[in-house]
């Protein structure tokens, strides 16, 4: 098959035979596995072109279900171009959410708001239902399993919580909450989409999923009543090794054993990485393949012209010893004009780097979480007592804001028992103890009370928001950077409790899906990856991440000699 345009003027590159044959593969069901940096975006626009140019295709017949918004916005950006140049009209590019309401809004024009519903927002009457002490993680996991009832249409009479008890009365506030405010959730829209579904006859000739790896089953049943139960054109790209939002319950089964939900299909395997260098994708290729060794995965390999110097694990003695190191390296990447970004587990290490880099009036760029950290009520009961006594200036507070922060956490027992033990005995982390130990961080790095307060007001706008775009130094964390690409990559707090994360108050986080958190990050950078582990981070010894321990090995393996 020749095409009647050129790819290479639409997209600098033309295909290779792996996605040339996912490209020009017949109609039906189409499971594409490609790896990271193996152009999936490029794949699902030139089989757009194709079905169009060359299949003649009507462009109004085709929809493309993508991850959110942002990607969304690029896919549609660079489809427009095609469209423009080629002359043709461009196809549905939605989310799948959005498909969902465009469906149930032609069954009704007057459709309830759309909201997500957070416990959070009901915590004081959710308390009375529980039959044990409340911890945040019990809070954590109830709305995980309040989100899992929705979209799985499950019995809640049927279900007990180890805090809560039988979780139907739970059901049945949270539902009159709704009726009250007139909204529905994105859980029930989706089901009432599903219904409309399975009594129409609403189908895409030609259905094309993005991210294919991260769909619920509900999702992925909409998909397929979509798709006429696989019957039409249907074709879904993901990769299993970047399946990271299982805690969502999103899984990667149905491109893994799509025979088990398709009489006919026809897998298409992608590994050829254009983004990173030969070192970085060998790296991370070994990583995830003695993590999860029986993945489905493509045969992971690098453009033959990518080459660069070896992925590094350092060692650093205390937590803003990575900071400092990521300034240096950013202003090296700035004179360079090349791109630079840190990343992270979790917030509250996102929130010490902003704060160090305010301290040095540096505003990066943001992208991802980290305005959760504020929103913890822990952190918001103190600051908003630590308010209070600066406003009200309380004497010797103005000046000391950190021995305020430790006076109301420990007298008022803001902050549960056993922080405040191990606050006082030294002892590693419990409930809270990183966010208590970045508030203390804070305060530390202010002059005073009001120095404080500013702080923590730009502390919460860069994290809430984008920060400075085109600033020498992007923060982001491991979950908000799939599908981004910079040239140098830093991995902050590779420690144990942090990368692979886990906490006292739930259960350990499911490794693979940790280990695949970690892979995404890694294969975020194109020509250079450095991972640091600290000593200590505030007052806490750490341990190396096993992770890196694996890292080191394999590149001690590869005859290249330890980091």
């Amino acid at each position: 098959m020749q095409f009647d345009f050129d790819p290479a003027n639409l997209f600098g590159i033309v295909p290779d035979n792996e996605q040339l044959a996912a490209i020009t593969a017949p109609m039906g069901v189409n499971i594409v596995l490609a790896g990271p940096g193996s152009g999936k975006s490029t794949v699902i626009i030139c089989r757009i072109l194709y079905l169009v140019k060359v299949k003649k295709v009507n462009p109004e017949d085709i929809t493309v279900l993508v991850f959110n918004r942002d990607a969304k916005e690029s896919l549609s950006k660079r489809m427009k171009t095609a469209c423009d140049r080629l002359g043709f009209v461009m196809p549905e590019i939605c989310t799948i959410h959005s498909k969902c309401y465009k469906i149930v809004r032609e069954q009704s024009l007057n459709y309830p708001q759309i909201v997500h519903q957070s416990i959070h927002s009901y915590r004081k009457d959710l308390t009375e239902f529980a039959v044990t002490s409340v911890k945040e993680g019990d809070f954590i996991r109830l709305e995980e399993t309040v989100s899992r009832i929705r979209e799985n249409r499950l019995q809640p009479c049927s279900l007990e919580d180890p805090c809560f008890g039988n979780l139907e009365p739970i059901m049945n506030l949270l539902d009159s909450k709704l009726e009250r405010a007139e909204s529905v959730t994105f859980e029930e829209m989706s089901q009432q989409a599903l219904s409309i579904l399975s009594k129409s006859d609403h189908r895409v000739g030609h259905l094309l999923v993005d991210e294919a790896q991260d769909i619920t089953e509900m999702q992925f049943q909409i998909i397929r009543s979509l798709s006429d139960r696989g019957n039409r054109d249907l074709f879904m790209v993901g990769d299993s090794d970047q399946c990271i939002y299982s805690f969502r319950y999103a899984s990667s089964r149905y491109i893994e054993h799509p025979e088990k939900y398709f009489n006919s299909y026809c897998k298409h395997l992608i590994g050829t990485n254009y983004r990173s260098t030969e070192q970085i994708v060998n790296t991370a290729a070994g990583f995830i393949g003695e993590a999860i060794p029986d993945g489905f995965r493509p045969c992971l390999r690098a453009a033959l012209e990518r080459t660069g110097p070896l992925p590094q694990v350092r060692r650093v003695s205390r937590q803003i010893d990575q900071f400092r190191l990521l300034v240096d390296i950013a202003l090296e990447c700035k004179a360079a004009d090349s791109k630079c970004c840190a990343i992270y587990r979790n917030n509250s290490t996102g929130v010490a780097l902003a704060n160090y880099l305010l301290t040095r009036e540096i505003w990066p760029a943001h992208i991802g979480g980290g305005g959760e950290f504020f929103k913890n009520t822990a952190v918001k009961k103190i600051l908003s007592r630590v308010k209070e006594e600066i406003v009200g200036r309380r004497k010797g507070y103005l000046e000391h804001p950190e021995m305020l922060i430790r006076h109301i956490a420990l007298s008022e027992k803001i902050i549960p028992e056993a922080v405040t033990m191990a606050v006082r005995e030294k002892l590693p982390k419990t409930n809270f103890i990183h966010e208590y130990n970045q508030l203390l961080n804070i305060a530390g790095s202010c002059s005073d009370g009001d120095h404080f307060l500013d702080r923590v007001d730009a502390l919460q706008e860069l994290m809430n928001g984008p920060g400075m775009p085109g600033s020498a130094i992007t923060i982001a964390t491991a979950h908000s950077v799939k599908g981004l690409e910079f040239d140098t990559v830093l991995l902050l707090d590779m420690v144990e409790g942090i990368f692979p994360g886990g906490s006292e108050d739930r259960d350990s986080l499911d490794d693979k899906a940790e280990a695949r958190l970690m892979y995404v990050a890694m294969t975020r950078a194109s020509r250079r990856l450095i991972m640091l582990w600290p000593d200590k981070i505030g007052d806490r010894r750490c341990t190396k991440s096993r992770y890196l321990a694996r890292i080191e090995q394999i590149l001690f393996e590869g005859g290249k000699g330890g980091p």
